[in-house]
């Protein structure tokens, strides 16, 4: 078996349009808002493809992806807390994890946590 940290090699797209207001980028869009799950909402801005917010949950990249103006903007990412997986801009505070958004509309990121689970379990 490979060496479990190369097993693996996931794509990021940072293809996402800017979505902030007032940005001096000619093809920004305004802030995105975002629905939370507790019913609230949420202003959510991005540089390219990134996201600049902090406190954004994982699953707002795909509300991010659902809204682009088309499939070559629409690929999204962030730097997030493992802990309370939400958006934050790490200096040398602890550990980090990178998501992306769903590259492929049917694409099943359930199935990728059980596999990966059980690899980790055959070490």
């Amino acid at each position: 078996m490979a060496y479990f940290n190369h097993a693996f090699e996931k794509a990021f797209l940072g293809t996402g349009v800017t979505r902030q207001t007032g940005s001096e980028d000619p093809d920004a869009l305004p802030n995105f808002t975002a629905s939370l799950l507790n019913g609230t909402t949420l202003t959510v801005q991005t540089a390219g493809g990134f996201v600049t917010t902090n406190n954004v949950p994982t699953y707002v990249l795909n509300q991010l992806k659902a809204d682009a103006p088309s499939t070559y903007t629409d690929g999204y990412f962030g730097i997030f807390d493992p802990k309370q997986n939400v958006t934050i801009t790490p200096d040398s505070c602890c550990n980090v994890y990178i998501a992306g958004s769903a590259i492929y509309e049917n694409e099943k990121l359930v199935l990728w946590q059980v596999v990966i689970k059980r690899l980790t379990s055959l070490k």
